[in-house]
């Protein structure tokens, strides 16, 4: 039988819960890890510890795998909202299916952990006003509490700090019916018999969220992300492996001076030791280690006089390398000063690691420099393991798309079985995980990737400290892309970058979502869909996303969901200019202008109609791109024309390769012949293309044998078919407009 809410007026002991003694993941069909299964929750326990749990995502923090009640004061609250959460997990367990408020899906660990934030902030405000007991609660306390949640709260102050998002608003007051809808599962503390917050109305339509029918992630900016992948090609090429060969000679030498530390630390030992390793020095003619930065400035701080030849030696790192395994610098500095002081006046002092490194070709093309300057002794390389980690993340971010979620996911044996395409092109093929919108533990799927993001993923495979022990080559809560992002920004545009010759970053937001937001984006833009991700410095040219959609139902489905909206926006918006030219007096070129001209006439009759009927309403854009809609959509972008596919049976390439025309029919782009297709217009934008393709007919009539008249002929053909094209264009725009508009695929 169902218990009933009761009243908790005096804050006390509520009576047992019908789910104590619960096991939480037993009744949330949560696999648990046999190692941890003594960790595992129950309903009594103050934390309820998830760590315990099998196929977790990755990404996911261990702070949100803990939910903590006991930070929830008042007893009847705690326990009711242990009750909550318990259903909000486990909706198919028997006490909890029965309620018809109930959700019928469950929650994941993480919203759970959203939702115990906003039962103790609703729980903390009621206290601060003297309410202890949810029976007390009415609408004006509702409306009350929900006009509060509008901004976050400075705790010192209690002054407004900003306002709140309506999403988070929503979760409030989303928060608050469910305490209402799961009210009959709970054994003490509910709202008054009958009560909801806000009645029959949903969160949505209290809070004012709406949902948003585009995507408000912004892309990367050009200036800020063609410099921050050009770095990264560069760190990949050319100092990966510098830094792969660094950190193997640091592990040799540590190994070394292992092996080499003396068995006695007596101090008394030390002597003969300290000066053989001057000796060896001085035999060398090597510069004497230099401390680091801060040690210096904590040497200056103790009185040391700047000038001191002992001021940046490191006393320490000698010891090591004379096998001292815990040298005792004062000791050190005072017995052997003398003997220090010399030798750094004759050999000098420089930092250890990286002496003499590699030459490697500078960025700009202006020589060669080396690819470090030395380094710090005590710095380890794995800040330098990083920084090359950084860079081959952001080229799979940004030339795959991956979130997060499947990044972190992406195992040590990620690669599949790479498949040969037409012309010996390789498509290469990955693994990973999809987390987000599948079920608990995710769901493998693949991804086909161009050759630079395979080669980006080896090196980090290679960059692991123990291949062979870990099984991912991102490590566990470790992706931490904005630290990267800035870190990696930070070096570029400090002085090893500039010495390097690499173009400094901009400011500018860069993350993981804007970089699948410009790789969608860039996709979409491209003539036929193809996925055309033009980098800077030659590091990647033009890739074709053939291939992309593995199979059906996939996550590379519905990312090119996503890409074909952004495709159809921008279709719309090139009609929209060519009708809005057209209003101008300003006609296209091409054999198919004058059809496009009738239809816009038309649409221009339509408008002058919906103003006789309407006069005193000002007509703006959304009309105009109702009635422009549908020709749009026939619209397919071409390196020199646009093609109008409207009907198949006129289109000229299905005529020339002699393909069946049915209503599926598809241009072939391969088999364009822009300047006699029916359907193929020209815009100032194409206009550099026809213009190269005439200058470069030129070169070769000239370089022709006056014997070969055939070739001669036709290239004299193609050059006055690419001058017409080109005088009809500048007789429809005017020769101003030659270097084109930057609106079609020619500038992009």
């Amino acid at each position: 039988m169902m218990p009933g809410p009761h009243s908790a007026a005096a804050i006390g002991l509520p009576p047992r819960s019908v789910l104590a003694g619960e096991d939480i993941c037993r009744a949330a069909n949560l696999p648990v890890d046999p190692v941890k299964v003594d960790r595992r929750p129950f309903f009594d326990d103050e934390v309820w510890d998830f760590t315990c749990v099998l196929g977790l995502p990755r990404h996911q923090p261990v702070r949100v795998q803990m939910i903590d009640f006991g930070k929830i004061i008042n007893p009847v609250q705690r326990q009711m909202t242990k009750e909550y959460l318990l259903a909000l997990l486990a909706p198919d367990h028997e006490l909890v299916r029965v309620l018809p408020g109930a959700y019928r899906v469950p929650r994941v660990i993480s919203t759970a952990h959203q939702r115990i934030f906003h039962i103790k902030r609703w729980f903390d405000w009621l206290a601060e006003r003297g309410i202890h007991d949810l029976s007390e609660v009415t609408q004006a306390t509702c409306d009350a509490y929900l006009q509060w949640s509008h901004h976050t709260w400075d705790r010192k102050n209690g002054h407004p700090v900003k306002e709140t998002k309506p999403d988070y608003r929503r979760q409030s007051v989303a928060t608050l019916q469910d305490l209402a809808d799961y009210g009959e599962l709970f054994a003490a503390g509910g709202y008054a018999k009958g009560f909801r917050p806000w009645g029959s109305k949903s969160s949505q339509q209290v809070s004012g969220y709406r949902h948003s029918r585009g995507n408000s992630t912004q892309p990367v900016r050009q200036d800020v992300l063609q410099p921050l992948l050009a770095a990264c090609f560069y760190i990949i090429e050319h100092l990966a492996e510098p830094i792969l060969a660094l950190r193997e000679s640091e592990r040799r030498r540590a190994a070394d001076w292992e092996a080499r530390f003396s068995t006695s630390d007596e101090p008394r030992l030390w002597a003969p030791l300290m000066s053989g390793i001057i000796w060896d020095y001085i035999r060398r003619g090597e510069p004497l280690p230099a401390t680091s930065d801060e040690q210096v400035r904590a040497r200056l701080k103790q009185g040391w006089d700047e000038n001191d030849p002992l001021l940046r030696v490191s006393v320490k790192r000698l010891g090591y390398e004379a096998g001292i395994r815990y040298p005792h610098v004062t000791r050190i500095m005072n017995e052997h000063r003398d003997a220090l002081r010399d030798a750094a006046k004759l050999l000098g002092v420089e930092h250890p690691t990286a002496r003499n490194a590699a030459l490697v070709p500078r960025a700009d093309g202006k020589g060669k420099a080396p690819w470090t300057l030395p380094i710090p002794g005590h710095s380890q390389t794995d800040w330098l393991i990083e920084r090359v980690r950084s860079a081959c993340l952001t080229v799979v971010a940004a030339l795959t798309g991956m979130r997060m979620s499947e990044l972190v996911e992406i195992p040590t044996d990620f690669r599949l079985p790479s498949q040969t395409a037409a012309d010996g092109l390789t498509r290469h093929r990955i693994r990973s995980k999809r987390i987000k919108g599948v079920k608990h533990g995710g769901e493998w799927d693949e991804w086909v990737v161009i050759e630079e993001v395979h080669q980006a993923l080896e090196l980090m495979s290679r960059l692991l400290d123990d291949p062979e022990e870990e099984t991912h080559l991102i490590g566990e809560h470790n992706l931490n892309y904005g630290w990267r992002a800035h870190f990696l920004r930070q070096w570029v545009n400090g002085e090893d970058g500039q010495r390097l010759g690499l173009d400094p970053v901009p400011d500018g937001q860069v993350n993981l979502r804007m970089l699948r937001r410009t790789l969608a984006l860039e996709m979409a833009h491209r003539p036929g869909g193809l996925l055309a991700t033009k980098v800077a410095l030659k590091h990647v040219s033009v890739a074709t996303t053939e291939g992309y959609a593995a199979r059906p139902g996939g996550q590379q489905s519905i990312f090119m969901a996503e890409v074909g909206k952004e495709e159809q926006n921008r279709n719309l918006e090139l009609t929209l200019q060519a009708f809005r030219d057209y209003q101008q007096g300003v006609l296209p070129a091409g054999p198919g202008a004058r059809d496009l001209a009738e239809f816009f006439a038309s649409v221009d009759g339509q408008l002058a109609e919906l103003a006789k009927k309407a006069p005193t309403v000002k007509r703006g854009d959304r009309e105009v791109t109702s009635l422009l809609a549908k020709r749009a959509k026939t619209l397919h972008l071409g390196v020199a024309n646009y093609c109008w596919f409207i009907d198949p049976a006129k289109a000229l390439c299905l005529k020339i390769a002699g393909a069946p025309v049915t209503k599926d029919s598809k241009p072939m782009a391969g088999m364009c012949d822009s300047a006699r297709c029916p359907q193929a217009t020209h815009h100032p934008c194409h206009r550099p293309v026809w213009a190269e393709s005439a200058d470069s007919s030129k070169v070769f009539i000239a370089s022709i044998p006056r014997g070969n008249k055939a070739e001669r002929q036709r290239l004299e053909a193609e050059l006055a078919r690419a001058e017409r094209v080109v005088s009809e264009i500048d007789a429809a725009y005017g020769p101003a407009d030659q270097e084109g508009d930057g609106d079609g695929p020619a500038d992009q």
